[in-house]
């Protein structure tokens, strides 16, 4: 009887740590980032400088390797006015512009594959990993005032569109702490967005912290 006993505790103490470890990786969790956008396409590179954003999200690990993440993210491409005379001013008429910035809007629901790390490698604090997926992209453009020799002004319209969009990148996630880790990450992201500048593509490049 003890025998049977204590064989019944064995069982209960390990289906309890194997049911800590399965909700200890079923928590979701959290992550905020900043960082800075390259233009990859006609329609970013033409008359804006590379953008600044920030971002949110949650991803839910499946099994210790991969994770399903969601993110929404956002950035702003500041006017080049610079970029914008050179291209539509050969008489040297412009004196001034205002307006022109760009806002982009993106969510993604994407897969992440990090390495998993060996029971022997416990103290490792840095892995890398890739993620990849597919969402929507909007963008939006303000309107462009242009000031003229003589005090003279038009507008340019802005443009607006929203389309599919995909990404896919690497990154490294730094444990700072049980709950608390550090990532670097860079994508590629195109958006099939309409208007006459075509589709949206960009570089993203990011940094965040994440929290269980």
């Amino acid at each position: 009887m003890m025998r049977v006993l204590s064989i019944l505790f064995w069982v209960h103490l390990h289906a309890g740590g194997w049911a800590a470890d399965a909700d200890a990786q079923q928590k979701p969790v959290y992550f905020v980032t900043a960082g800075f956008a390259a233009p990859a396409s006609s329609s970013l590179s033409d008359f804006w400088y590379p953008g600044i954003g920030l971002g949110v999200g949650a991803e839910y690990f499946l099994n210790p390797s991969i994770a399903l993440q969601g993110n929404i993210n956002y950035v702003r491409f500041g006017f080049d006015e610079g970029k914008f005379k050179a291209e539509n001013d050969a008489l040297g008429v412009v004196t001034s512009t205002s307006g022109g910035d760009k806002h982009l809007f993106s969510a993604y629901a994407s897969l992440k594959y990090t390495k998993a790390i060996d029971s022997d490698d416990l103290d490792v604090r840095a892995v890398p990993y890739a993620v990849g997926g597919v969402g929507i992209l909007s963008y939006s453009e303000t309107d462009t005032e242009v000031v003229e020799i003589g005090n003279q002004i038009f507008h340019v319209d802005g443009q607006s569109g929203t389309g599919f969009a995909v990404n896919a990148g690497a990154g490294i996630d730094i444990r700072l702490t049980d709950r608390v880790h550090l990532f670097a990450e860079a994508r590629f992201e195109a958006g099939f967005t309409s208007g006459e500048r075509g589709g949206t593509q960009l570089f993203p490049a990011r940094v965040g912290l994440s929290f269980e």
